[in-house]
Protein backbone atom coordinates (compact mmCIF):
# COMPACT_ATOMS: atom_id res chain seq x y z
CA UNK A 1 0.00 0.00 0.00
CA UNK A 2 3.02 2.34 0.24
CA UNK A 3 2.86 2.77 -3.58
CA UNK A 4 0.17 5.04 -5.04
CA UNK A 5 0.04 2.85 -8.16
CA UNK A 6 -1.26 0.03 -5.95
CA UNK A 7 -4.50 1.96 -5.38
CA UNK A 8 -5.83 0.79 -8.75
CA UNK A 9 -4.90 -2.56 -10.27
CA UNK A 10 -6.67 -1.86 -13.58
CA UNK A 11 -4.40 0.49 -15.58
CA UNK A 12 -5.72 3.92 -16.48
CA UNK A 13 -5.79 3.34 -20.28
CA UNK A 14 -8.13 0.37 -19.78
CA UNK A 15 -10.44 2.52 -17.65
CA UNK A 16 -10.41 5.23 -20.32
CA UNK A 17 -11.50 2.63 -22.89
CA UNK A 18 -14.23 1.40 -20.53
CA UNK A 19 -15.67 4.91 -20.13
CA UNK A 20 -15.20 5.86 -23.80
CA UNK A 21 -13.00 8.79 -22.85
CA UNK A 22 -11.99 10.76 -25.94
CA UNK A 23 -8.78 9.06 -27.08
CA UNK A 24 -5.70 11.27 -27.49
CA UNK A 25 -3.49 11.11 -30.55
CA UNK A 26 -1.09 8.18 -30.77
CA UNK A 27 1.77 10.66 -30.39
CA UNK A 28 1.18 12.99 -27.46
CA UNK A 29 1.54 13.77 -23.80
CA UNK A 30 -0.10 12.39 -20.68
CA UNK A 31 -0.30 13.87 -17.20
CA UNK A 32 -1.57 12.57 -13.85
CA UNK A 33 -1.63 13.77 -10.25
CA UNK A 34 -2.52 11.54 -7.28
CA UNK A 35 -2.89 11.95 -3.54
CA UNK A 36 -4.04 9.98 -0.54
CA UNK A 37 -3.54 9.23 3.13
CA UNK A 38 -2.23 5.84 4.17
CA UNK A 39 -4.43 4.20 6.83
CA UNK A 40 -6.08 7.62 7.36
CA UNK A 41 -3.02 8.79 9.31
CA UNK A 42 -2.13 12.49 9.10
CA UNK A 43 1.56 11.57 9.33
CA UNK A 44 1.40 9.40 6.18
CA UNK A 45 0.06 11.52 3.31
CA UNK A 46 0.72 10.33 -0.23
CA UNK A 47 1.46 12.51 -3.25
CA UNK A 48 2.34 11.51 -6.80
CA UNK A 49 2.97 13.12 -10.19
CA UNK A 50 3.41 11.52 -13.61
CA UNK A 51 4.25 12.89 -17.04
CA UNK A 52 4.45 10.72 -20.15
CA UNK A 53 5.28 11.04 -23.81
CA UNK A 54 3.80 8.63 -26.36
CA UNK A 55 4.84 7.77 -29.91
CA UNK A 56 3.38 5.11 -32.28
CA UNK A 57 5.99 2.53 -31.20
CA UNK A 58 7.35 3.88 -27.93
CA UNK A 59 6.26 5.21 -24.54
CA UNK A 60 8.25 7.10 -21.94
CA UNK A 61 6.93 7.92 -18.44
CA UNK A 62 8.50 9.79 -15.54
CA UNK A 63 6.85 9.58 -12.13
CA UNK A 64 7.57 10.72 -8.60
CA UNK A 65 5.86 9.76 -5.33
CA UNK A 66 6.20 10.74 -1.69
CA UNK A 67 4.87 9.01 1.41
CA UNK A 68 4.98 10.71 4.80
CA UNK A 69 6.09 14.04 6.24
CA UNK A 70 9.06 15.31 8.25
CA UNK A 71 9.46 12.45 10.76
CA UNK A 72 9.12 9.66 8.17
CA UNK A 73 9.38 10.26 4.43
CA UNK A 74 9.79 7.89 1.50
CA UNK A 75 10.44 9.22 -2.00
CA UNK A 76 10.25 7.18 -5.19
CA UNK A 77 11.39 8.30 -8.65
CA UNK A 78 11.04 6.18 -11.78
CA UNK A 79 11.71 6.50 -15.51
CA UNK A 80 9.95 3.89 -17.66
CA UNK A 81 10.70 3.34 -21.36
CA UNK A 82 8.84 0.80 -23.53
CA UNK A 83 9.49 0.18 -27.23
CA UNK A 84 7.57 -1.99 -29.71
CA UNK A 85 4.16 -2.63 -31.21
CA UNK A 86 1.82 -5.39 -30.06
CA UNK A 87 4.57 -6.43 -27.63
CA UNK A 88 6.69 -3.80 -25.92
CA UNK A 89 9.96 -4.32 -24.08
CA UNK A 90 11.91 -1.86 -22.00
CA UNK A 91 12.99 -0.99 -18.49
CA UNK A 92 11.98 0.96 -15.42
CA UNK A 93 14.88 2.59 -13.57
CA UNK A 94 15.03 4.95 -10.64
CA UNK A 95 15.87 5.51 -7.01
CA UNK A 96 14.18 5.07 -3.61
CA UNK A 97 14.92 7.37 -0.68
CA UNK A 98 14.09 7.13 3.03
CA UNK A 99 14.46 10.06 5.44
CA UNK A 100 13.86 9.62 9.19
CA UNK A 101 13.63 12.83 11.22
CA UNK A 102 17.14 14.36 11.36
CA UNK A 103 18.99 11.19 10.32
CA UNK A 104 20.95 11.10 7.07
CA UNK A 105 18.75 10.02 4.17
CA UNK A 106 19.20 6.50 2.76
CA UNK A 107 19.23 5.95 -1.00
CA UNK A 108 18.86 2.76 -3.01
CA UNK A 109 18.80 2.24 -6.77
CA UNK A 110 15.83 0.41 -8.33
CA UNK A 111 15.49 -1.28 -11.71
CA UNK A 112 13.15 -3.66 -13.52
CA UNK A 113 12.97 -5.16 -17.00
CA UNK A 114 9.51 -4.40 -18.38
CA UNK A 115 7.49 -6.48 -20.85
CA UNK A 116 3.97 -5.56 -21.96
CA UNK A 117 1.86 -7.21 -24.63
CA UNK A 118 -1.50 -8.54 -25.72
CA UNK A 119 -2.47 -12.21 -25.52
CA UNK A 120 -5.07 -12.54 -28.24
CA UNK A 121 -7.53 -9.71 -28.80
CA UNK A 122 -8.48 -8.98 -25.19
CA UNK A 123 -5.90 -9.95 -22.58
CA UNK A 124 -3.10 -7.58 -21.63
CA UNK A 125 0.00 -8.93 -19.86
CA UNK A 126 2.44 -6.80 -17.84
CA UNK A 127 5.67 -8.17 -16.37
CA UNK A 128 8.18 -6.52 -14.03
CA UNK A 129 11.45 -8.49 -13.70
CA UNK A 130 13.60 -7.02 -10.90
CA UNK A 131 17.24 -6.16 -11.55
CA UNK A 132 17.85 -4.85 -8.03
CA UNK A 133 16.91 -5.87 -4.51
CA UNK A 134 14.01 -4.25 -2.68
CA UNK A 135 14.91 -1.31 -0.42
CA UNK A 136 16.20 -2.58 2.90
CA UNK A 137 13.50 -0.66 4.78
CA UNK A 138 10.78 -2.79 3.10
CA UNK A 139 11.67 -5.56 5.56
CA UNK A 140 10.65 -9.17 4.91
CA UNK A 141 7.00 -8.33 4.16
CA UNK A 142 7.58 -5.59 1.58
CA UNK A 143 6.01 -6.18 -1.84
CA UNK A 144 7.14 -5.52 -5.40
CA UNK A 145 5.00 -5.87 -8.49
CA UNK A 146 5.78 -8.91 -10.65
CA UNK A 147 2.88 -9.69 -13.00
CA UNK A 148 -0.49 -8.24 -14.02
CA UNK A 149 -3.10 -9.81 -16.31
CA UNK A 150 -6.23 -7.93 -17.31
CA UNK A 151 -8.91 -7.35 -19.91
CA UNK A 152 -11.62 -4.87 -20.88
CA UNK A 153 -15.01 -5.88 -22.30
CA UNK A 154 -18.38 -4.34 -23.02
CA UNK A 155 -19.12 -2.55 -19.77
CA UNK A 156 -16.50 -4.22 -17.57
CA UNK A 157 -12.78 -4.45 -16.89
CA UNK A 158 -10.71 -6.61 -14.56
CA UNK A 159 -7.14 -7.15 -13.46
CA UNK A 160 -5.35 -9.86 -11.46
CA UNK A 161 -1.96 -9.08 -9.95
CA UNK A 162 0.90 -11.12 -8.50
CA UNK A 163 3.32 -9.33 -6.16
CA UNK A 164 6.35 -10.85 -4.50
CA UNK A 165 7.64 -10.30 -0.98
CA UNK A 166 11.32 -9.56 -0.47
CA UNK A 167 11.63 -13.25 0.51
CA UNK A 168 10.28 -14.28 -2.93
CA UNK A 169 6.88 -15.47 -1.67
CA UNK A 170 4.05 -14.55 -4.11
CA UNK A 171 0.85 -12.75 -3.09
CA UNK A 172 -2.32 -12.23 -5.12
CA UNK A 173 -4.97 -9.54 -5.47
CA UNK A 174 -7.67 -8.57 -7.95
CA UNK A 175 -10.03 -5.81 -9.06
CA UNK A 176 -13.16 -5.66 -11.22
CA UNK A 177 -14.79 -2.49 -12.54
CA UNK A 178 -18.32 -2.16 -13.99
CA UNK A 179 -19.50 0.78 -16.09
CA UNK A 180 -22.62 2.55 -14.81
CA UNK A 181 -25.31 4.32 -16.84
CA UNK A 182 -23.60 7.67 -16.31
CA UNK A 183 -20.00 8.22 -17.55
CA UNK A 184 -18.77 6.47 -14.41
CA UNK A 185 -17.74 3.05 -13.14
CA UNK A 186 -17.81 1.27 -9.79
CA UNK A 187 -15.44 -1.49 -8.79
CA UNK A 188 -14.47 -3.97 -6.10
CA UNK A 189 -10.90 -4.59 -4.96
CA UNK A 190 -9.84 -7.63 -2.91
CA UNK A 191 -6.50 -8.50 -1.34
CA UNK A 192 -6.86 -12.04 0.09
CA UNK A 193 -3.36 -12.25 1.61
CA UNK A 194 -3.97 -9.27 3.93
CA UNK A 195 -7.75 -9.44 4.30
CA UNK A 196 -8.09 -5.92 2.85
CA UNK A 197 -10.97 -5.06 0.52
CA UNK A 198 -12.69 -1.95 -0.75
CA UNK A 199 -14.30 0.05 -3.52
CA UNK A 200 -12.93 1.93 -6.50
CA UNK A 201 -14.68 4.49 -8.70
CA UNK A 202 -13.88 6.11 -12.04
CA UNK A 203 -15.44 9.24 -13.54
CA UNK A 204 -15.14 10.77 -16.98
CA UNK A 205 -14.83 14.56 -16.87
CA UNK A 206 -14.48 15.64 -20.49
CA UNK A 207 -11.20 14.14 -21.66
CA UNK A 208 -9.99 13.76 -18.06
CA UNK A 209 -10.24 10.67 -15.87
CA UNK A 210 -10.89 10.96 -12.13
CA UNK A 211 -10.32 7.80 -10.06
CA UNK A 212 -10.83 7.11 -6.35
CA UNK A 213 -9.77 4.17 -4.19
CA UNK A 214 -11.13 3.28 -0.73
CA UNK A 215 -9.44 0.23 0.77
CA UNK A 216 -10.11 -1.08 4.29
CA UNK A 217 -7.48 -3.16 6.10
CA UNK A 218 -8.93 -5.24 8.99
CA UNK A 219 -6.20 -4.14 11.44
CA UNK A 220 -4.66 -0.94 10.09
CA UNK A 221 -7.72 1.01 8.94
CA UNK A 222 -8.79 2.82 5.78
CA UNK A 223 -6.73 4.26 2.94
CA UNK A 224 -8.39 6.78 0.59
CA UNK A 225 -6.69 7.86 -2.64
CA UNK A 226 -7.57 10.01 -5.64
CA UNK A 227 -6.05 10.46 -9.10
CA UNK A 228 -6.75 12.89 -11.95
CA UNK A 229 -5.25 12.02 -15.33
CA UNK A 230 -5.25 13.28 -18.90
CA UNK A 231 -4.12 11.49 -22.03
CA UNK A 232 -2.92 8.14 -20.63
CA UNK A 233 -2.93 5.29 -23.15
CA UNK A 234 -1.10 2.02 -23.93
Amino acid sequence: LRDLADAWLIPAPAVRDLLDVAAPRVSGWSLAASQGRLFDLDALPQLGLMVGRHWPRATCRLRWERLGRSLYREDLARLEVLVGGRWRVGCEMGVDRLALADDEARLQAAGDVRIQGRLGAALLLDIWWPLTDSPTWYGRQGLRRWLRLGATGDGWAWAAVVDRRTTGEPTFQGEILLRLAAPAALGLRVEPWSGAAGLATAWRIGAMLLRTSHLVHPDLGTTHRWSLGLGERW
